[in-house]
């Protein structure tokens, strides 16, 4: 299968993420059963999606006849069956509880003799696990919106254990088409964007039982790490503050905390050894060779501002 032969697509779910993923799908000129076992819930999921291109039309970001013709291509539906009956792609967003999955990834796989990629939306479960439902695991694969993904560009794509280099590639080349930005996660629980945001969680939370401020906390982050988060990852942050200033800092708080897990991994200390502090020495984990440090200092400074501008945020 080629991506022009996908035409039709299914979305089992139509709740806060399916009724999104929906409408991407839909203005991306794809015909879309929506499909819901409550009714109310396709009926919310309408009203939802129309709200939304109102947003867009208000903000520019789309025009009425195009906002129309997204409407059109959406169908609703309480039956799998008729959801999937001639669709090449189908997604999957109901709860995170993986029998329920598995169960419906079976239905799908009985109710498609045609050949069809099935995706999952689930944020946390392994592929492989839920692909083991099925008759062709091959076809499985992961696709992890993230919350509003109508107005959210990443995609996470999570190949299985026995997913196919071809459906890889598909439903990598079917997300680019759709205006969206993927990144590929191996199959381990909780992927790339989960695993990131635990740590933070989960710090965050023992801040708060140390007694900080809730307030102070999200100030950290919204005066400071989100801005820094927002420009660059945060691969990029550790060259940008000194891999050597990062080591030693990890080797002192692991030694007051007596914590090892707060040791530098073997990565750093590596980097560390080897001289590749990042900005200040050229390389890092990125290689600066060639490039004027002060300028890339000077883009994101501006950038910087520019962000805090937006977001209303005293600089001085």
């Amino acid at each position: 299968m080629k991506l022009q032969d996908i035409r039709n697509v299914a979305v089992l779910g139509a709740g806060i993420m399916g009724h999104g993923i929906a409408q991407v799908f839909a203005g991306g000129n794809f015909s879309v059963r929506l499909m819901d076992v409550d009714p109310g819930t396709l009926n919310k999921a309408l009203d939802r999606i129309k709200q939304n291109l109102d947003l867009f039309l208000k903000k520019g970001l789309t025009t009425e006849k195009s906002a129309q013709a997204t409407l059109s291509r959406i169908m609703t539906t309480t039956d799998l069956g008729e959801a999937v009956a001639d669709a090449q792609f189908f997604v999957e967003v109901i709860t995170e509880n993986i029998d329920l999955k598995k169960d419906t990834f079976r239905k799908v796989d009985a109710l498609c003799p045609h050949e069809i990629i099935m995706a999952s939306n689930t944020s946390t479960i392994k592929i492989a696990d839920i692909a083991s439902a099925t008759t062709r695991p091959e076809n499985v694969i992961g696709t992890h919106w993230m919350l509003t993904p109508h107005i959210r560009p990443l995609v996470e794509i999570i190949p299985g254990e026995k997913t196919s280099l071809e459906t890889r590639e598909l439903t990598k080349a079917l997300i680019i088409s759709l205006g969206k930005v993927p990144i590929v996660a191996d199959d381990m629980p909780g992927f790339i964007i989960n695993r990131l945001q635990v740590g933070v969680f989960s710090q965050a939370l023992k801040l708060l039982e140390q007694g900080i401020s809730k307030e102070d906390i999200d100030r950290a982050w919204t005066h400071h790490l989100g801005l820094r988060y927002c420009l660059m990852g945060p691969i990029q942050a550790m060259d940008s503050m000194g891999l050597d200033t990062l080591y030693l800092a990890c080797l002192y708080l692991a030694a007051v905390y007596n914590d090892p897990g707060l040791n530098p991994p073997n990565v750093v200390k590596e980097k560390f050894e080897a001289g590749e502090f990042g900005y200040k020495t050229g390389k890092g984990f990125y290689d600066y060779t060639g490039k004027s440090i002060d300028e890339i200092v000077a883009k994101q400074n501006e950038e910087l501002i520019n962000l805090m501008k937006t977001l209303d945020i005293k600089i001085c």
